[in-house]
């Protein structure tokens, strides 16, 4: 991907983030993509959850509180432009997810583990 289109991705992820009241838009299939993605690395991995450190059992699926989602490491609401970047999403539970809400996750200058 050339400097000039990966410019064009994060100014059109901006103006969606200032249009949605900050977070960048996460729903739809690219979503239900990328969750398959962190899913498959996790399991492959045994990875547990980047937020409480205990571990996920991949087999679960929504709406059980215990199950594998996304956790953008550096929060949509302040880093609209890591929305879907890969190396910004790990697994975590929807409740550790949920209760998280938009502070980091781990330490600044720490990317995702599973990527590892």
């Amino acid at each position: 991907m050339s400097a000039r289109s990966r410019d064009a991705q994060i100014c059109t992820a901006t103006r969606a983030a200032q249009v949605t009241g900050g977070a960048a838009e996460w729903g739809g299939k690219r979503a239900q993509d990328a969750l398959a993605l962190v899913r498959r690395h996790g399991q492959a991995g045994d990875l547990p959850c980047v937020i409480c450190g205990m571990p996920i059992d991949y087999s679960l699926r929504h709406p059980h509180k215990q199950a594998c989602t996304v956790q953008h490491i550096k929060p949509r609401a302040t880093h609209p432009h890591l929305t879907w970047e890969q190396s910004n999403w790990a697994p975590a539970h929807a409740d550790c997810n949920t209760a998280q809400g938009s502070r980091i996750a781990v330490g600044l200058g720490l990317v995702s583990p599973w990527l590892s």
